[in-house]
């Protein structure tokens, strides 16, 4: 991890220097502004100054290789509470469209099990249910 510093760190936080490369990797990334001003010392302040600012931006893979990968993680771990986020940003960032999102939870059935995969397969229709939902009501 690139973690040394470009500038002196401040005194008690080591990647505080991060936190402006974080939050512009978080918003191309998730296609939402960071929740976070960076000067906290939350979970989510370490994970915008670490992992956003230095995996999502390394060299040799693409942001949709790297989400492709995260969401393929995040299916095989169950993690319900957290795969939501990154399908929105899928689906935002035009990076993967719902016929695509489908076709993961298929090829997912066969190397990580059918349970996996249809729990995917529900995120993945709860989160198109939810937006074409949303897409009705903006367009009344």
């Amino acid at each position: 991890m690139s973690t040394t510093p470009a500038q002196p760190r401040e005194k008690g936080d080591p990647f505080a220097h991060l936190i402006h490369q974080g939050k512009a990797a978080y918003e191309k990334v998730m296609c939402e502004p960071a929740a976070t001003d960076g000067q906290g010392e939350s979970l989510g302040d370490l994970c915008v100054k670490t992992v956003f600012a230095d995996v999502w931006e390394r060299p040799g893979l693409s942001v949709r290789d790297r989400r492709l990968i995260t969401l393929t993680v995040l299916a095989m771990l169950g993690r319900e509470r957290i795969t939501p986020f990154h399908l929105h940003a899928a689906l935002d960032s035009g990076d993967l469209d719902e016929g695509q999102l489908q076709e993961m939870a298929r090829q997912l059935a066969y190397y990580a099990g059918f349970p996996v995969a249809s729990a995917f397969e529900f995120l993945i229709n709860d989160i198109v249910t939810e937006r074409r939902e949303d897409n009705k009501e903006d367009n009344r």
